[in-house]
């Protein structure tokens, strides 16, 4: 993965590219935390945007008949 300054960037420019928003920043435990707003038609391709960056480590479980936007946390 990139540099922790480097990241943020990469990924918040994923998130926004596919019509998705961030949230909230944080840092605990060591690690930088994003919370971004998603539609939840673009979680898949976020998802290959975001494996470029780094190496996703869990994928996001989304309920079958889930609709519209869903919150999603991002950690690296």
């Amino acid at each position: 993965m990139a540099s922790s300054e480097g990241v943020d960037g990469e990924i918040e420019r994923a998130v926004t590219s596919l019509g998705g928003s961030v949230t909230g920043r944080g840092y605990s435990g060591g690690r930088d935390i994003l919370y971004v707003r998603i539609d939840v038609e673009s979680v898949m391709e976020l998802m290959g945007r975001l494996g470029k960056i780094g190496t996703i480590q869990e994928l996001p479980a989304i309920p079958d008949g889930v609709f519209g936007q869903i919150d999603m946390v991002i950690k690296w």
